[in-house]
């Protein structure tokens, strides 16, 4: 079976499950939109929050982030990765709890005036939308923008970042998030999870995938002050 350009790294699926790329987008989108929703309610963030990092094996027995989110996640690979990204969700809520910080929807693949495209071309187009969306190396270049410090010290948490495995790099995501949300830059967390997802198969694709989007949305080296980054020209996804 040929594989879409633009296919966002296929996760190991659930036992008996066939899915689309399409439809791990999807699932992407809605767990971030249901976790904002939860964290609505402090309880509750509260709960998502202290799950960070963890999969379900992981919890003391009725530890309430299950309750929350359990049924989002039950028949989907990578738990740990969904537990992480709402607790990242759940932490920017606190720090921002009366902003809307979702990233913008996407637009709908469907040519104007012509109705639905044809299912290969609807495919490629939703594939090309998603990749447009900001990973993280270029929230991290977007942010360092925004700090006296400049772009050096976020390079060089990024290139730590790249080389540690899953259950090391993770950790490491709170403060990293925190300097980005605190710089007025929005992370897409939809994004995220689908490169958290896939980091143990994927990790040196996604990895060049993030420090091309860094350098790329950075001013050049030996730039003035005030010089604008690369133009925006993002690329389908390498690992397709």
């Amino acid at each position: 079976m040929t594989t879409a350009p633009g296919t966002p790294p296929a996760p190991r699926q659930a036992a008996g499950i066939a899915r689309s790329a399409q439809d791990y987008r999807d699932h992407y989108d809605s767990f971030v939109a249901q976790v904002r929703s939860l964290c609505a309610a402090p309880g509750v963030r509260r709960a998502l929050e202290s799950g960070y990092g963890r999969d379900m094996r992981d919890f003391p027995h009725g530890h309430p982030a299950h309750r929350y989110l359990i049924r989002h996640v039950h028949s989907w690979p990578a738990q740990r990765a969904h537990y992480t990204v709402a607790a990242l969700i759940a932490a920017e809520s606190r720090r921002t709890p009366s902003e809307d910080t979702a990233a913008p929807p996407a637009p709908h693949p469907d040519t104007p005036g012509t109705g639905p495209l044809p299912a290969a071309v609807a495919e490629a187009e939703a594939a090309r939308i998603w990749w447009r969306r900001p990973n993280l190396g270029r929230s991290l270049a977007e942010a360092a923008q925004q700090r006296p410090s400049g772009t050096a010290p976020m390079a060089s948490r990024l290139e730590l970042l790249l080389r540690l495995p899953s259950h090391t790099m993770q950790p490491r995501l709170p403060g990293l998030c925190r300097l980005v949300g605190e710089s007025g830059v929005r992370i897409d967390w939809a994004v995220l999870l689908s490169d958290l997802t896939a980091w143990e198969t994927r990790r040196s694709q996604i990895a060049n995938r993030w420090k091309e989007a860094f350098y790329l949305h950075s001013p050049p080296p030996g730039a003035t002050p005030g010089t604008p980054p690369a133009p925006d020209t993002p690329a389908e996804d390498p690992t397709a």
